[in-house]
């Protein structure tokens, strides 16, 4: 999500699925906490905000 520039806050959903790996979400307009919740991916390894 680098450089695409999403609007609105980040759904924690997205934290949840099972196959991500790495969220970049560096050179946007997002603004606010960053919200991954308690429940997420076992392959998340990296959050690059």
């Amino acid at each position: 999500m680098e450089n695409t520039n999403p609007r609105g806050p980040i759904p924690v959903e997205l934290f949840r699925l099972p196959r991500l790996e790495s969220v970049i979400l560096k050179n946007n307009q997002l603004n606010g906490s960053l919200d991954i919740g308690t429940s997420y991916g076992s392959q998340l390894h990296l959050i690059d905000a």
